[in-house]
């Protein structure tokens, strides 16, 4: 199933199963919609903003854009996972589970990342290559098992900022780049 965009009813929830992959595009729905694909085995690919705030997926290498201000749950199970944060909410939470995930972190806000088992990466980076800014990151940042590594600064000029942020803390991180 391959769409630029899935609109779900504002008081549902879509529930994904099978072995098959999805492409959802941006998915929008109510506050309080669930995107539900903790059955689904394939890739499961959708970017989320304010109105589709839940999502789980499978076992997939899914791709997950996190795009709105809103507070956000992800948890993308088992596999080879991207997660992107560009835009969320103080006291989201975003759980890579097991996999050699990478989780792209571009919004300031506070908020926590869980990579789970495996050799994660953190990458800390603006979200245009060249900006001349850097990034300010003010979340909890968690390695879980496996040799997990902190990224910073690959496509902006400038550094990441911490000085600043009450929030920020980093677990089980064994290497910074």
């Amino acid at each position: 199933f391959t769409a630029t965009g899935t609109t779900i009813g504002g008081k549902q929830n879509l529930t994904l199963v099978g072995d098959e992959d999805f492409t959802l595009g941006t998915v929008a729905g109510g506050t309080a919609t669930v995107v539900n694909a903790s059955e689904a085995t394939g890739i499961i690919s959708l970017t989320t903003t304010t109105l589709a705030p839940t999502v789980t997926t499978g076992t997939g290498a899914d791709i997950i854009v996190v795009n709105g201000d809103d507070v956000h749950t992800i948890s993308s199970g088992a596999g080879i996972d991207t997660i992107t944060i560009t835009d969320t909410k103080a006291t989201s939470t975003f759980d890579a589970g097991a996999g050699n995930d990478n989780i792209n972190l571009r919004d300031t806000n506070a908020y926590v990342v869980i990579g789970g088992d495996g050799d994660d990466t953190f990458t800390a980076d603006a979200a245009s290559p060249g900006a001349n800014t850097g990034i300010d990151i003010d979340a909890v940042l968690i390695g879980g098992s496996g040799s997990d590594t902190l990224v910073t600064g690959a496509k902006s000029a400038g550094a990441l900022t911490l000085s600043d942020n009450a929030n920020f803390a980093m677990s089980g991180i064994e290497k910074i780049n």
